[in-house]
């Protein structure tokens, strides 16, 4: 269902968040749809905050909020459209749906030829549309790429800033074994618990 209709509202919504947190850059991811079994999935619901932002209905997108940019103050990362596919899906916004009916400043396709994880695991095209777009620093979220310390190598060798930990941390604290050695060494408190051999 187009939500393009009530677009203005949405609008307002992310005016409201620019406004609350000035000078702040947002990545909003949205959800995947998740499968009953092979051939179904249950019935999708979007990320609420993806949602009340976008009006964006669709699985697999990624919401960019740069207030402060001057041309493309809100971008869509969304699915490329698929004829076979939406036979069974319904018909799928698709690039120039998300700028023509949510409003998006720039709209670019995601996880071309790949599944969803894939495309969300994707490293090196991560990097590179933040590179090609003068993006300066990368807040990974919550999942996969928050604690995976190539992905934070790959911000920093690109010259980005990556939101959070450096990546000796994530290769330190990654391995719960090494992290708890660490831990004891340093005489931090943890918990009891059995010790290798044992």
């Amino acid at each position: 269902m187009l939500l393009s209709h009530v677009s203005g509202h949405f609008k307002t919504r992310r005016a409201v968040l620019a406004k609350a947190h000035p000078g702040a850059v947002f990545l909003f991811p949205a959800n995947e749809e998740v499968l009953r079994n092979p051939d179904v999935s249950y019935p999708f619901r979007q990320e609420s905050n993806f949602f009340y932002l976008t009006g964006f209905e669709e699985p697999g997108a990624i919401c960019l909020i740069a207030p402060d940019h001057p041309e493309h103050r809100y971008v869509l990362f969304v699915r490329p459209r698929d004829a076979e596919r939406e036979v069974w899906t319904g018909k799928r916004a698709g690039v120039e749906g998300a700028k023509a009916h949510y409003g998006a400043d720039e709209a670019y396709p995601i996880g071309q030829g790949k599944g969803p994880v894939a495309a969300y695991l994707d490293i090196a095209s991560i990097v590179g549309v933040a590179r090609s777009r003068g993006v300066d620093a990368i807040h990974p979220g919550y999942g996969f790429l928050s604690e995976n310390p190539a992905f934070a190598r790959a911000c920093t060798d690109a010259g980005m800033i990556f939101v959070g930990p450096r990546a000796e941390l994530l290769d330190m604290m990654g391995d719960k074994t090494a992290a708890r050695a660490l831990a004891q060494k340093i005489k931090v408190f943890r918990l009891p618990g059995s010790r290798a051999g044992k």
